[in-house]
């Protein structure tokens, strides 16, 4: 998957069979240097269950699976040919700050520097399906506000809103 500006490049390849060894290439497109290796582990087949890249080409957000209970949001920041992973906010509020096993985020989407998502996951451990226990489970559609001031990515959490689930 190419960045919107063509400089940078995302490559997947088969897991290889040491448990340690990367399966995802970030590169520049146009020289072919591999920028940085990344793991992608799941218990699925696909290694990032979403990509979005920010209109820029400074950012590339994924959604990475955890276990087959939680996903998690990643962010990745292209600058001069170096490719470093931010430190992402959590958009948890306070019940759910110590919350259950469940935690998915979906729905990547950028404007400008600003990434929205929804994410969702429940209060405390107890039963996997929302329609049983609804009032054991959160949803939010998150903005975070990611700028660069000189050249280390600076994420704020700009708003978390409840949602009806999606």
């Amino acid at each position: 998957m190419a960045s919107p500006d063509g400089k940078y490049t995302v490559e997947y390849f088969e897991a290889a069979a040491a448990p340690l060894e990367s399966n995802v290439k970030f590169k520049n497109a146009k020289s072919k240097k591999v920028l940085r290796y990344e793991f992608s582990s799941s218990h699925e087949e696909k290694t990032f269950q979403e990509m979005a890249w920010s209109p820029d080409s400074k950012y590339l957000a994924v959604i990475s699976r955890g276990t087959k209970t939680s996903s998690h949001i990643r962010v990745f920041s292209f600058v001069d040919d170096k490719v470093e992973e931010v430190a992402m906010p959590s958009p948890k509020l306070g019940n759910e700050k110590s919350s259950g096993r469940y935690f998915f985020v979906k729905h990547l989407k950028w404007k400008d520097t600003k990434l929205n998502y929804y994410c969702f996951g429940n209060k405390a451990d107890g039963a996997g399906d929302s329609d049983l226990v609804p009032n054991n489970w959160y949803h939010y559609d998150v903005t975070v506000q990611l700028s660069s001031a000189g050249k280390k990515a600076d994420p704020k959490l700009i708003s978390v809103v409840q949602t009806k689930p999606k």
